[in-house]
């Protein structure tokens, strides 16, 4: 339930384009390719405040939604250097 909106809302569908890696009943994985959140605030030279406001809190949302949750992420398209830094 907790990845089902990913698939399921258009506005999402606009704003991140990802491949899954794994979708099993008890384990999803996925690679995001495109996010047009980061895109923004990098080319404003806010990706410390992107980062803040729109990935930071990704865990704890996972965690309210289901306790049971565990939440991995080994970076975020906000925290990648833009070619031009």
């Amino acid at each position: 339930d907790f990845v089902k909106p990913f698939y399921k809302d258009e506005s999402y569908k606009t704003i991140l384009t990802f491949e899954v890696i794994e979708n099993r009943e008890d384990f999803f994985s996925w690679r995001v390719t495109e996010c047009l959140n980061a895109k923004v605030f990098r080319e404003l030279n806010a990706a410390d405040i992107g980062y803040a406001t729109l990935c930071h809190g990704d865990e704890a949302w996972a965690k309210a939604f289901n306790p049971k949750i565990e939440f991995t992420r080994t970076k975020t398209l906000m925290e990648v250097k833009s070619p031009r830094s």
